[in-house]
């Protein structure tokens, strides 16, 4: 739909927005996510600090405003592309809908402030709970679950050629090759990086744990894959085993199991490179000195935004 917004006093005339979301809108109806691209209608106009796209969160799934935003926030800690966050008072007309979670929406504004170049594939992945999972031999039947994410040029077909050859190298990829096979296709301390998060964040609704919430770049110069979450609203809740992130308590990926995930575990090469993005974790972001502090400014800083009128 059509609309005007305006932000920090900023007028963006005829913008794109729509509502997005499945389980954070069950949790609060009331209150819509509000997606808005700046330039579906003018594909010149841009939003603050040049970006496209702003997602407008209820936070229906995270009433504390803070796990969504840690998550990112440890992402970035150990060099993992991940979007920034803010908050928001949203009013649409004159009907005031109440507080929100600014995120930042994965585009090229993102790609280029995180890999120096905006132009590669861009994918983003369904909600089947399949994620990289495939059943077939060639690896074809994994284009279901993922869509284009990038704008096409007139004419120009769908490839999904690099998610083909990402979910064959991490499926059928001998135990010797693995580690190189895999590495070609994706950039590895992202990869696993992105799965240490998930497990030691107790996700239970991103990549390991439902084959969802996330976005793929394709950097342009090194043809590697990136994971970027998104939804990141189900974390720091519950716990599960290390080795096993899927199934209860997710509850709506029962049947999930991540194959490569599994791997990563049994695998001596690639289970030394997932233990030193835990081991990251363990001695940067999670570790009291660094995540105390960033809580406590960022609920002064709530704090101060709800005393608003």
């Amino acid at each position: 739909q059509p609309a005007d917004v305006r932000i920090d006093g900023k007028l963006y005339a005829k913008v794109g927005i729509k509502n997005f979301g499945n389980g954070s809108q069950y949790a609060r109806p009331e209150k819509p996510n509000v997606r808005i691209k700046f330039n579906f209608f003018d594909e010149t106009q841009k939003g603050p600090e040049n970006m496209r796209n702003l997602r407008l969160k209820a936070s229906g799934a995270d009433r504390s405003f803070l796990r969504e935003p840690l998550f990112y926030e440890m992402a970035r800690a150990i060099g993992v592309a991940a979007p920034r966050t803010s908050f928001a008072r949203l009013r649409i007309n004159t009907q005031v809908y109440g507080f929100y979670q600014v995120i930042e929406q994965p585009d090229k504004r993102l790609f280029q402030h995180n890999f120096s170049n905006n132009q590669g594939l861009n994918f983003d992945s369904g909600s089947t709970c399949s994620g990289f999972n495939c059943e077939l031999d060639d690896c074809d039947d994994v284009v279901e679950d993922f869509e284009i994410a990038h704008d096409l040029a007139e004419g120009q077909a769908p490839d999904f050629s690099a998610v083909i050859a990402a979910a064959s190298a991490m499926a059928h990829s001998s135990d010797d090759d693995v580690v190189q096979a895999v590495g070609e296709v994706f950039d590895l301390d992202n990869l696993l990086g992105n799965y240490a998060l998930e497990a030691m964040a107790s996700d239970i609704d991103g990549v390991a744990a439902a084959g969802g919430n996330f976005e793929i770049y394709q950097d342009e110069e090194t043809k590697r894959m990136h994971i970027i979450r998104h939804g990141a609203d189900e974390t720091f809740k519950v716990m599960y085993s290390l080795d096993k992130p899927w199934g209860p308590p997710n509850t709506w990926c029962q049947e999930r199991h991540d194959d490569f995930y599994a791997r990563a575990n049994s695998h001596a090469g690639l289970r030394t490179l997932l233990d030193a993005r835990m081991r990251a974790l363990q001695c940067g972001p999670f570790a009291k000195a660094w995540y105390l502090p960033w809580l406590e400014t960022r609920r002064q800083k709530l704090v101060e935004e709800l005393s608003i009128p």
